[in-house]
């Protein structure tokens, strides 16, 4: 199914989660062209799980609990 009839059918429902993202939606990706520290905790959740590794939040880089969660990432 494609992105755009399941877009169609969540919205005939009345409901349509995908309405206000402030990201850009492609073919499997997710892209986010800027920081916007007041969406950050949900940035943070969406990108999560497509970073590429199990195990690994997908948090900034230089903050101090990156580096617990990128002890033993499994690839």
């Amino acid at each position: 199914m494609k992105l755009g009839r399941l877009r169609l059918d969540i919205s005939e429902r009345g409901f349509d989660p995908l309405h206000d993202l402030p990201y850009d939606l492609e073919d499997w990706a997710l892209v986010e062209n800027g920081i916007d520290l007041a969406l950050r905790d949900r940035s943070e959740s969406l990108f999560s799980l497509g970073n590429g590794f199990i195990g690994v939040r997908g948090g900034f880089e230089e903050s101090l609990m990156a580096k617990a969660w990128e002890r033993h990432p499994f690839i």
